[in-house]
């Protein structure tokens, strides 16, 4: 990911509009002030989960095993909610079995896959390191009305549909 800490002067869009003439001066406006709001929503979520040993992905592991039938799913199937490669899970499912904050076992309909089930200490952390998360989530948004957080919702929607 592309990490901007600040958005780049209209001077600076404007030489390089000179050079890239397809260059929308609103538009990467938008997409710079976007990519900074996530980068920095982002760098609050990995400032709260190191107290927890935790990354944010490690987190959104235990959030998608948590919200799954029997707290288990098969490693294709969390790499697919996640929107990561399978071997990026696989290096964070190792470390989390290692922590002993999920279960790796054989699918008993195929035997050459695996389930992995979270674990009772995997399921303490989530419950513990959530309420922070969900506080970050709330003050990020907190100067928006409820009708501006629909709004915004909807053109994110809008936005991430044409990806």
């Amino acid at each position: 990911m592309l990490l901007y800490g600040s958005v780049p002067e209209e001077d600076f869009l404007l030489q390089q509009k000179k050079q890239f003439p397809q260059l929308q001066l609103d538009t990467m406006g938008t997409v710079f002030r976007l990519l900074r709001t996530a980068n920095s929503i982002s760098r609050k979520y990995e400032e709260h989960f190191i107290q927890y040993d935790l990354t944010h992905a490690k987190f959104v592991v235990l959030s998608v095993l948590q919200r799954s039938p029997d707290s288990q799913r098969n490693p294709a199937g969390i790499a697919r909610d996640m929107a990561i490669s399978l071997k990026n899970v696989m290096r964070l499912l190792e470390g989390m079995e290692q922590r002993k904050l999920i279960r790796r076992h054989q699918d008993a309909h195929d035997k050459r896959a695996s389930i992995i089930t979270i674990t009772p200490a995997g399921e303490d952390l989530y419950a513990r390191a959530t309420p922070g998360m969900l506080e970050i989530c709330n003050n990020a948004l907190k100067s928006l009305s409820k009708k501006e957080k629909e709004m915004l919702s909807q053109l994110l929607q809008t936005i991430h549909a044409r990806l």
